[in-house]
This record gives C-alpha cells, sequence and structure tokens, in this order.
C-alpha cells in the first residue's frame, strides 16, 4: 500500500507541474514492482543488459506517457 501510495503522488504532483512522460528502470526479477508499475500504465520499452551489480543483472525500461 505505500508504494502505490507514493507513486500515485508523484505522479499526480509531476503531472501538475507539467511532466507527461516517466521513465524508469526496474530489475527484471522485481515482479511486484513491475507489476505496480504496470497497474498505473508503465509498458516495458526495452531491457538494459547488467544494469544492476550486486548481483548483476538486467533492468526493463518502462515509460509511461500521457501526451
Amino acid at each position: 500500500g505505500i508504494a502505490d501510495m507514493l507513486l500515485k503522488n508523484l505522479l499526480k504532483e509531476a503531472t501538475q507541474k507539467g511532466a507527461v512522460r516517466f521513465i524508469l528502470e526496474v530489475r527484471c526479477s522485481n515482479r511486484p514492482a513491475i507489476q505496480l508499475y504496470k497497474k498505473f500504465g508503465f509498458e516495458i520499452q526495452g531491457k538494459r543488459k547488467d544494469f544492476y551489480e550486486k548481483p548483476k543483472e538486467d533492468a526493463y525500461i518502462m515509460i509511461l506517457d500521457r501526451s
């Protein structure tokens, strides 16, 4: 519930200030975060190989475009 509330408020404030496109990276194994972002309309648009270290892991690039 807290992550949901934080993301909702962040998107609301950023939108009020004129933001229309949001981009983030998330570990490919972080299913709970990926589902949260998808719930808010983010879509996987690509992958960054070996983006994270310790442990080394790829990241999904997720984008929400409200333009």
